[in-house]
């Protein structure tokens, strides 16, 4: 499911680790998602150089190309981790 709600709002399915995915639920009138998952995961994103950290819930709205009020996602930075609340996919130029 969570896949397939990636690819109906045009996300990359690797912006979050759906691998360890319990449970996925949408709730369409809202665009309310969550996603719990077995444990916590790191994952680095070699372009940015960044690691990231996904909490066993993340919590988010969705619209097309974009996430936003996005809870369960860390990125690690030179200080303490600050949470991510937002993502925004932009088209690339061809």
């Amino acid at each position: 499911m969570a896949i397939s709600l990636f690819q109906e709002f045009r996300l990359t399915s690797g912006l979050l680790p759906l691998a360890n995915a319990i449970e996925v639920v949408f709730v369409k009138s809202s665009r309310y998602m969550w996603i719990v998952q077995q444990k916590k995961v790191e994952q680095h994103f070699k372009k940015i150089c960044k690691l990231v950290n996904y909490n066993t819930e993340i919590h988010s709205y969705i619209e097309k190309r974009r996430m936003k009020k996005l809870r369960g996602v860390q990125a690690k930075v030179p200080m303490p981790w600050p949470p991510v609340s937002e993502i925004t996919m932009h088209d690339q130029a061809t």
